[in-house]
């Protein structure tokens, strides 16, 4: 959290820097939670696939680079 809700932070964009006000910080939070979240899931369903391969053909053809956010 940023020490006032009237603070601003510099922040280095893609292309130059800005200034951000709490509303915005906690907006990138939030997304980069959600992907995080997201990408966690996409690893649980992974591991429960090769978990459940009966060999290891089964088990390799699981495709580990499709399906993340």
């Amino acid at each position: 959290m940023l020490q006032a809700p009237a603070t601003l932070i510099d922040w280095n964009g893609t292309a130059c820097w800005v200034r951000l006000d709490q509303a915005a910080v906690e907006a990138i939070a939030a997304a980069v939670g959600h992907h995080v979240e997201a990408c966690f899931s996409r690893e649980r369903e992974l591991a429960e696939q090769v978990a459940a391969g009966q060999s290891v053909a089964q088990m390799e053809a699981v495709d580990i680079s499709a399906g993340w956010p």
